[in-house]
């Protein structure tokens, strides 16, 4: 591992995922490169997620996409470029991005260069402001740089805030955090 370049680590019953300089890797009894060669060439995956059902999801924020594996298959689900209908509906990979697969065709993305976290659905490529959005700050209704996220059984999204030095807690349709 280029150990400098490793971004994120997720992990669930079977596998550990690495974020590493321009590929993910598996571990699971041993390391295994799942993406980033030939075709598959990632420029700076900084996030990573795996749904249930075992797709995974990546934020590659140089290529500015998400791209999702499912088996043998890359899909690229969403680009800044194809959400670009007008600044709300903008979705940037970039910078502090952070990744969550809630459900199948459910992903959270921590949007660090607009100070907000969007829902994204692949079904009706649907993208909705669910925390901050108000501008960069440290108010309970902003962000300064959001990265991680965890979404709890009780749809409470948290959020690392990084340049704020805060974890908030954003209970679903709230205006503000705690």
């Amino acid at each position: 591992l280029r150990g400098y370049f490793c971004f994120d680590v997720p992990q669930d019953s079977e596998d550990i995922l690495i974020a590493d300089a321009n590929k993910i890797l598996r571990i699971r009894d041993s390391v295994s490169e799942v993406l980033g060669a030939g075709a598959w060439q990632l420029q700076k995956p900084m996030a990573i997620s795996k749904a249930p059902g075992g797709s995974i999801y990546v934020a590659d924020q140089l290529g500015r996409v998400i791209r999702k594996v499912q088996g043998s298959e890359l899909v690229e689900v969403a680009s800044s470029n194809e959400l670009t209908a007008g600044a709300p509906k903008t979705l940037t990979c970039g910078c502090g991005a952070g990744l969550l697969a809630a459900q199948p065709g459910t992903l959270y993305v921590s949007d660090g260069e607009n100070s907000r976290v969007v829902r994204w659905t692949e079904t009706d490529r649907k993208l909705e402001v669910v925390a901050g959005g108000n501008g960069q700050g440290s108010e309970l209704h902003q962000f300064c740089m959001p990265c991680g996220i965890y979404l709890d059984n009780c749809k409470n999204l948290f959020v690392a805030d990084s340049e704020n030095h805060r974890v908030m807690k954003w209970p679903e349709k709230s205006l503000a955090g705690m």
